[in-house]
């Protein structure tokens, strides 16, 4: 794991060249730096904290932080 938590998630507009896609059976796309993957295990929960408006990343074997914010990073169209 890395030193520091695992702090966001960022909506991006497109993946980078460093970015791989992760298949989540869901309709959203998750993508991770490839430099990052072997950080994360192969099944992961992100649950929402409703209190504080925040999320907390979980697996079975590890904790991977709390209190993880949602940020926007996408160009907003006019």
């Amino acid at each position: 794991m890395p030193s520091t938590a695992f702090q966001a998630c960022v909506i991006v507009d497109e993946p980078t060249v460093d970015d791989i896609t992760v298949d989540t059976g869901s309709p959203v796309p998750f993508i991770v730096n490839r430099r990052q993957e072997i950080f994360f295990e192969d099944k992961m929960k992100l649950d929402a904290d409703p209190g504080v408006c925040s999320f907390r990343l979980d697996s079975s074997g590890q904790h991977y932080g709390t209190n993880i914010q949602i940020i926007d990073t996408r160009v907003q169209q006019l």
